[in-house]
């Protein structure tokens, strides 16, 4: 299995490759493979490779649709909004495998309008759940997962991290929505 993730930026996807790692049963990976603080994968190209032939492969928007072409991959996760027409290039790394794509982002500081388009098209299906604990179970187990401090993500905790956001954010950054509520900035 062929896996391509991209992120927008290298230190965005040296965040997701930490989060990978640290979720990595290390016997699973082939010998060698290691992450370095700050730096990502060990190695010129960012790749996580596993004893039975999967690997995962890292790369960014920034890099450009040329860097990204050529590539065939079973699945593909773009984690926040890349523009139209990088997305396209991506589309067509999954084609040859009939593989999967999905994009995960808040569309909040992104220009997200050609993605709604599609959405609304019925072109791309649109998933998104609201913030809410049942989420922060993982499928099969019965408690939810823990964050990096140790505390569980349940009821209060998704109401503590909804409480951190300023009011007219919420319905974005955690119910999926849209669109942020209208701001007169004219003062």
């Amino acid at each position: 299995c062929s896996v391509l993730v991209v992120s927008p930026t290298d230190q965005h996807s040296i965040g997701l490759q930490e989060k990978l790692w640290d979720l990595a049963d290390k016997s699973t990976l082939e010998a060698g493979q290691a992450f370095v603080p700050g730096k990502g994968m060990r190695g010129r190209h960012p790749i996580l490779r596993f004893r039975n032939g999967s690997r995962i492969t890292f790369r960014t928007a920034q890099q450009g649709g040329l860097a990204l072409s050529g590539g065939t991959y079973d699945h593909l996760l773009i984690d926040e909004l890349v523009p139209a027409e990088i997305f396209g290039e991506l589309r067509a790394r999954v084609a040859r495998r009939n593989g999967t794509v999905r994009l995960t982002l808040t569309p909040i500081n992104a220009p997200a309008d050609w993605l709604r388009e599609e959405c609304e098209a019925g072109r791309i299906v649109d998933l998104h759940y609201r913030c809410e604990a049942r989420w922060c179970i993982p499928v099969g187990a019965t408690e939810p997962i823990v964050d990096r401090t140790g505390v569980p993500q349940d009821q209060a905790w998704v109401d503590r991290y909804i409480a951190s956001m300023s009011a007219r954010e919420v319905e974005v950054r955690a119910h999926g929505g849209w669109l942020l509520e209208h701001v007169d900035r004219s003062f």
